[in-house]
């Protein structure tokens, strides 16, 4: 606990300081870009007249199908995370307004205690008037915001109404609340990410093969491939290296 005091000036410059939540990890066009390159080079291997020849690499219809389907899952997911991460900056936001109105109040009463009761005094004590709020965690918050609340029953301080009074246990619980929505944006967000990020991995690993495939299925070394090699974006006189 600290012993610096602190005024609704101090506690609102802290809170309002605390960095605004960004958006995180949203995919950019170059990653959207090769989806689209993926999608292609599927479309291109399902042509009945390579088939074959990537079939004798191993890559099925199946392999193809699969590998064009998830990306469809892919950029799905990607828009779901995207959705997530702005519910997340809103939520964070929430969060940190919420928090802001749960110091002010409490700031508020601090300052109310000073003027009323004398330092060191166990009265000015039990309204926590020393304390610096804008380092506390929620938890310890709760506690302070609880003690405060229970300290306001037996003893009125000046400029603090019967209505301040009935607020403070208000403002505690909008805090709680939005902290634990924050929380579950948070997981939401996390979650939706790692599945995206995986999904996209896998495609990447899984294209890459597709290529090498159709490098070997229609070598660049015999010139009548040279259409099919661009038509899988492959370089049409030189050999892949992927």
């Amino acid at each position: 606990m600290g012993t610096t005091e602190t005024t609704p000036n101090t506690a609102a410059a802290t809170a309002e300081g605390t960095p605004a939540a960004k958006k995180r990890s949203d995919f950019n066009e170059r990653q959207l870009g090769k989806l689209r390159k993926v999608s292609a080079t599927c479309a291109t291997a399902k042509n009945t007249l390579y088939a074959p020849g990537l079939a004798l690499r191993e890559i099925t219809g199946a392999f193809v199908t699969q590998l064009d389907d998830d990306v469809e899952t892919c950029r799905l997911v990607a828009a779901q995370t995207k959705l997530a991460n702005d519910n997340l900056v809103l939520a964070t936001e929430a969060e940190a307004a919420a928090r802001l109105a749960l110091l002010l109040a409490l700031a508020d009463i601090q300052k109310a205690a000073r003027q009323k009761f004398r330092k060191g005094s166990t009265e000015r004590n039990a309204f926590r008037a020393s304390t610096l709020l804008n380092r506390e965690s929620l938890a310890r918050l709760e506690e302070i915001t609880i003690a405060i609340s229970e300290a306001l029953t037996t003893t009125s301080l000046p400029g603090i109404t019967p209505q301040k009074v009935t607020a403070l246990p208000l403002l505690l619980k909008a805090y709680t609340d939005a902290n634990d929505a924050q929380t579950i944006a948070q997981t939401a967000a996390t979650t939706l990410r790692t599945q995206r990020d995986e999904l996209f991995e896998s495609i990447m690993l899984r294209h890459n093969q597709l290529l090498n495939a159709a490098d070997g299925a229609f070598p660049h070394t015999t010139p009548s491939n040279a259409p099919i090699r661009r038509a899988f974006g492959l370089p049409p006189t030189r050999a892949y290296n992927g």
